[in-house]
This record gives C-alpha cells, sequence and structure tokens, in this order.
C-alpha cells in the first residue's frame, strides 16, 4: 500500500455525470440538483507528507502530449497553493481537528482544470481521507463527507470511494449507488474537451426552468447502472445545463457532435463542461472512436479513453478505507 506513518500516495479518480437535473433554485443562491455520477479510471496523484506547521500544494503535471501541451490549451491552469481545493481542504480539517502540525501537498495533475470532471473535488476528498490516517484522526467517510460540503459540493460524493453515487440537495446528499460489474468489465468513455475551462457558477447563472420540459427520470440511469445495459444507458443519459453550455460555447456542441459521428452510442457535456464524453461498448470501440477524432475536429483538442472503476480504488498502490 502507498502509505506509511510520515507520507502516503494515492490517487483521486475524475468523475462523469451520467444524469443530472436542475431541481430548484435556492434562497442563498445555489442550486439544488439530482445527479448520478461515476468514477473514472483518470485521476490525479498526490504525495502527501507530514510537515511541521503549514500546508502548501505544489503542482506538478502528467501525460501532457503534443496534443494539449500548455501552450496550446488553457486547461492546466492551477490555482495558487493557498486557492487550491487541496490547501483549503487541509486547513479546515486542521482547524476542525485541532492538529498542530502541518501537510506537503504533491499534486500530480492529469485530469484537466475546470472541465467538468471534478479533479479538484476528487484531489480535495483525497487530501482529507490521506491526512485522516496521517493525523490518526479516525473521523469516519460521512464525517470526512460533511467536512468535504465546506470545501466544494462534489467533494462529499468522492470521499467514498464508490462506483457510482447519486448526488442531491446542493450536492452535499450523497448516497453510493448499485452498479453491475459489468459496467466496469465493458463499458468504456471517450473524453474530449476543446481546451479551455468553464467557470460552475456562470453556467448555473444563466439556468431557467424551462415552462415545457420532458422530464428525464433519474431511475432509468439507475436501472442501466444496475443492469450494466450500456444501450438502456446510451438512452438515459441527460444532463439539464448542456444547452446552456453549448450556446455559450458553440464548439463543446461540436465536439459532441463529432463524438456521435465517430460512432460513440451517446455524447453528453460532464457537469458544467467543457469535457464531452461519448459511450462506447468496448475498449476497442472506444480507440476506433478516438481515432477519428482528429479527422473530425479542426482544433487543438484534448482526449482519452477510459474505463468506469470500481468500488475502492483510491490508493496508488491499494484500496485505503477513509
Amino acid at each position: 500500500m502507498g502509505l506509511n506513518s510520515e507520507q502516503i500516495e494515492i490517487t483521486a479518480p475524475a468523475k462523469v455525470n451520467l444524469f443530472l437535473d436542475v431541481v430548484n433554485k435556492r434562497a442563498d443562491g445555489y442550486h439544488d440538483i439530482e445527479s448520478v455520477i461515476v468514477r473514472i479510471s483518470l485521476a490525479d496523484e498526490l504525495i502527501i507528507k507530514i510537515a511541521d506547521k503549514n500546508i502548501e500544494t505544489t503542482v506538478e503535471f502528467l501525460d501532457i502530449t503534443a496534443t494539449d501541451e500548455k501552450s496550446r490549451l488553457d486547461i492546466w491552469q492551477t490555482p495558487a497553493s493557498a486557492d487550491n481545493l487541496t490547501t483549503r481542504a487541509g486547513l479546515l480539517l486542521k482547524e476542525l481537528s485541532g492538529v498542530t502540525g502541518g501537510a506537503k501537498i504533491i499534486l500530480r495533475k492529469r485530469i484537466p482544470v475546470a472541465a467538468g470532471l471534478g479533479g479538484g473535488s476528487a484531489d480535495a476528498a483525497s487530501v482529507l481521507v490521506a491526512l485522516n490516517h496521517l493525523w490518526k484522526l479516525g473521523l469516519s467517510p460521512d464525517q470526512l463527507a460533511e467536512i468535504g460540503s465546506r470545501v466544494s459540493y462534489d467533494v462529499p460524493a468522492l470521499v467514498y470511494g464508490k462506483t457510482a453515487m447519486l448526488m442531491n440537495g446542493r450536492g452535499e446528499k450523497v448516497k453510493p449507488l448499485n452498479a453491475s460489474g459489468a459496467i466496469g468489465a465493458g463499458w468504456r468513455m471517450v473524453l474530449v474537451n476543446p481546451g479551455f475551462g468553464i467557470f460552475t457558477k456562470d453556467i448555473y447563472s444563466r439556468y431557467k426552468k424551462p415552462l415545457t420540459f420532458k422530464q428525464k427520470q433519474v431511475n432509468d440511469i439507475l436501472f442501466a447502472l444496475e443492469s450494466g445495459n450500456i444501450e438502456f444507458a446510451s438512452k438515459a443519459l441527460f444532463n439539464a445545463l448542456e444547452e446552456i453550455v453549448f450556446r455559450k460555447y458553440p464548439i463543446v456542441a461540436i465536439a459532441a457532435e463529432a463524438l456521435r459521428q465517430c460512432g460513440a452510442l451517446a455524447a453528453l457535456v460532464s457537469g458544467t463542461g467543457a469535457t464531452v464524453f461519448g459511450l462506447a461498448r468496448n475498449q476497442e470501440h472506444a480507440e476506433s472512436i478516438i481515432g477519428r477524432l482528429s479527422k473530425k475536429l479542426d482544433f487543438p483538442f484534448w482526449s482519452r479513453t477510459v474505463e468506469i472503476l470500481p468500488d475502492g480504488v483510491m490508493v496508488a498502490h491499494g484500496p485505503l478505507e477513509a
């Protein structure tokens, strides 16, 4: 396992939203949502070491290829240490627990920034899990999730290390879902990002509930997960924010349509974008889709093939219980 008494090496898997509905706007300005997320094999890596006092994050970048190098795309611009969700999560846990020591966090990025893949929240969730062990706090996953909700509303769903989660409220109400082993054994996704980040707050601020609206039911995607039926899943994908993203950023709509034209069973914006994903039956299908994309898209883009993770995958060298 990737841990000892002074240091933990932990992975932070990204997520995609298979279903995202906006239920209403709250009095506090936030929105209540209903969402189903799955964790995927694209993951950041973190090395977290005990330090004397301060909590600081340094960032490195992994797997940047010729098509998504930093000079061409704007998806690798990370906040300064003090503003990074990893630092904020560590500082909050330190304050609430009364720990006097600190931590040095080395964050090795593979997940694009502000991409709708929950990278920052996944990193923060992994920091909470790791520091809970290093500082010997003994907090339960539920306690860590409650703390995480004060950092970002995606954090609670990512603390548990489960394949699929149902999110309600602002995202702080979470429930693990039953998922067939078939989705990990067979389902694949192709991710495409057109090279820029999108501010979540901006997209939500533009949302208005349609007067006439054919409501998609979350039960459809839950059935697809439980049965492992990818054909059913392709018809059940839904994101109430997708059209807003398409209107403001037409290039994202172009990427989604390219995925469909290249053979994806369905394509959807994850979260508030700008990443879109296409469903594939297996690895061969996913590779055939990604191989055709460069002929369809005439702008620089980032892309990856990924699989859905089984429960418990959070640590570099073995599962780590929260």
